[in-house]
């Protein structure tokens, strides 16, 4: 809990409540507020009147004015999935494949490429089927015919 206490231009405010992260419609008022009076006190102020929260520190609100005015942005653009990997990284990989086959994952180790990343070149770039083998005990015709006649 954090009690926020404002009080500007004779008006006192007591609001109790959690921090939370800002939006986008608080950054903006922020940066606008700012443009308009260029106080931080004062944006603070006005923020805490106008959302009923614990407003950003003057430091918050001089860096989204500061990035608005250069950048012209208010909230960082997100990446989106996975970063791309280098072609580079891929004929490594496909070097590595190449030299020994049946240890296709376990190559990784040599070029210090994490295992999911050899596994998603394996799958996705170079389009195989990475898999593990596994020892099977050998089906003979007598096992067969045990097992036509339910007798195993």
């Amino acid at each position: 809990m954090a009690a926020i206490f404002c009080s500007c231009n004779s008006i006192s405010t007591l609001i109790i409540g959690i921090e939370m992260a800002f939006t986008g419609i608080e950054k903006a008022f922020c940066v606008l507020e700012y443009a308009q009076i260029q106080s931080n006190k004062t944006v603070q102020c006005a923020f805490v009147r106008k959302f009923s929260k614990k407003s950003s520190t003057p430091m918050q609100i001089w860096t989204l004015h500061k990035n608005f005015r250069e950048e012209g942005y208010l909230c960082r653009a997100k990446g989106f999935g996975q970063p791309l990997t280098s072609e580079e990284t891929v004929e490594r990989v496909r070097q590595n494949l190449l030299r020994s086959p049946k240890k296709s994952i376990r190559s990784s180790l040599e070029t210090q490429i994490p295992p999911p990343t050899v596994w998603c070149i394996l799958r996705k770039r170079l389009l195989m089927k990475p898999y593990k083998l596994q020892l099977v005990q050998a089906i003979t015709a007598d096992d067969k015919r045990m097992h036509k006649h339910g007798a195993m």
